[in-house]
């Protein structure tokens, strides 16, 4: 699978070469950090089809999904989104390890878990993964499992 950049016109180039040593921290001004968004919609402006964002992405969205992932340091997951799909690692692919730790970081980001009603889907694979790192937010007295 090829990219070819639009804006302004350039080759067909492996994703890897769009995603990847994007240096991302670097553009962040002062205190402030770099945010990406990265999502896929329909032609309607609908997130999902049946429930499903699956539906909605081909394989140059799903390769783009995840290359993005070996450039952050956190990736933030709605708590409906974990228990819907099972969260787990947020980065699985050994080759794209790989890129992270030669690019410097570690081998997973920081997992991000809002909950302002303190429901977490604690029983999800990304929980019960030792090398998971999770940062957790939730209402004083929420029940943390050990």
């Amino acid at each position: 699978m090829l990219f070819r950049q639009a804006i302004p016109p350039g080759d067909d180039v492996p994703p890897e070469e769009r995603y990847t040593a994007l240096r991302l921290g670097e553009r962040a001004d002062g205190d402030r950090p770099y945010v990406v968004c990265n999502f896929v919609s329909s032609a309607d402006g609908k997130a999902t089809a049946s429930g499903r964002t699956a539906p909605l992405a081909g394989a140059g969205d799903k390769a783009a999904f995840h290359l993005l992932r070996t450039q952050v340091d956190a990736v933030l997951a709605g708590t409906g989104t974990l228990g819907i799909k099972r969260y787990g690692l947020p980065v699985r692919d050994e080759r794209l390890i790989e890129i992270r730790l030669a690019e410097g970081r570690p081998a997973q980001p920081l997992a991000v878990v809002i909950s302002r009603s303190g429901r977490v889907p604690f029983e999800i694979p990304l929980f019960a993964d030792a090398r998971s790192r999770i940062a957790l937010y939730t209402p004083e007295g929420t029940a943390v499992p050990d």
